[in-house]
């Protein structure tokens, strides 16, 4: 961590999500050709992402090694 910065990083084991799709999870109604349009709208990542950046932060998502998605959200720590 850096000392101006907090760190959360959520990761599951999941299936991950395909290397052409994950440039644009943060896209809003963003939807894999593997989902179904009754899950949902393709807003929750897109949102969550302009409230972290409006405060100042980043949202990064990757890939796992084995296997997964990791999401990792900074925000600067207010002194």
């Amino acid at each position: 961590m850096d000392s101006g910065l907090l760190r959360v990083t959520v990761a599951d084991r999941g299936p991950g999500v395909f290397d052409c799709d994950l440039a644009a999870i943060f896209d809003p109604f963003f939807r894999s050709g593997s989902r179904p349009a009754s899950a949902g709208y393709g807003l929750v990542l897109a949102i969550a992402r302009r409230v972290v950046q409006a405060h100042g932060g980043s949202v990064v998502a990757a890939n796992r090694a084995g296997g997964g998605l990791a999401v990792a959200i900074e925000l600067p720590v207010a002194r």
